[in-house]
């Protein structure tokens, strides 16, 4: 489902910069791997899992096995 990736008010032809990191360090909103997709999401990290919000924002489920790509740090967009 492509709509999936552009989670956080991010559209299809935004332009996202990332800062390449593998590690959870208290950023709310992640490019993460999972399942070999890539989606845009807020996460919180809990004892031994990730706790990943789902599109729908209240809804929430509990991973271990994700990939950490990187934290947003800038979004451009064409108009």
């Amino acid at each position: 489902d492509e709509n999936n990736i552009f989670d956080n008010k991010i559209e299809k032809n935004d332009i996202i910069i990332l800062e390449k990191t593998s590690y959870y360090n208290n950023e709310k909103t992640l490019l993460i791997k999972l399942n070999n997709e890539l989606l845009m999401r807020n996460i919180e990290k809990e004892e031994n899992s990730y706790k990943i919000y789902t599109t729908n924002k209240e809804e929430s489920i509990s991973l271990t096995n994700l990939t950490i790509i990187g934290k947003p740090i800038s979004m451009y967009r064409k108009f």
